[in-house]
């Protein structure tokens, strides 16, 4: 005798999409990550957040996964000192009339959470490149892009 539930949502939740980044979670709340984007396999991989107007913002927020599966994965359980998945190396830039600019690079990231802040630019677009995970065998994944004028 089985007591398991199916069901289907509809509609259904989006899986991996670039559009998740800006759904307004920076987490999962089950084992798929269905709020972040997933990146293809192989690096760099880029995520490009684009505006029909420009628009002048400082500020950059930035949510990363590093949440595995089970506590028994969890780096410190394991002799690591970071989430195998977790974004490493990364550079971001913004996009005014087709040149890009660079406002932050990156390289060695064990957080989950990254907030940079720099000069006030006026941009059309903005870039993250994503250039390495710790473990190569994880593809990037990313939960939040948050853009801020402060």
């Amino acid at each position: 005798d089985c007591d398991a539930h199916c069901f289907q949502l509809s509609p259904h939740p989006t899986y991996g999409e670039a559009a998740n980044v800006t759904n307004g979670w920076n987490r999962r709340f089950a084992t798929n990550p269905v709020n972040a984007w997933i990146a293809r396999p192989g690096f760099p991989q880029a995520l490009v957040l684009t505006w029909d107007q420009p628009k002048s913002f400082n500020t950059v927020h930035l949510a990363f996964d590093t949440l595995t599966r089970a506590y028994q994965e969890m780096p410190f359980n394991c002799d690591q000192r970071v989430s195998p998945m977790c974004v490493r190396d990364y550079e971001l830039h913004v996009s005014a009339n087709g040149e890009w600019q660079p406002v932050a690079e990156v390289a060695d990231n064990y957080r989950r959470r990254r907030v940079h802040a720099f000069d006030r630019a006026t941009a059309d677009a903005l870039r993250l490149t994503v250039k390495r995970v710790w473990n190569d065998a994880h593809p990037a994944r990313v939960y939040e892009v948050r853009v801020y004028d402060e």
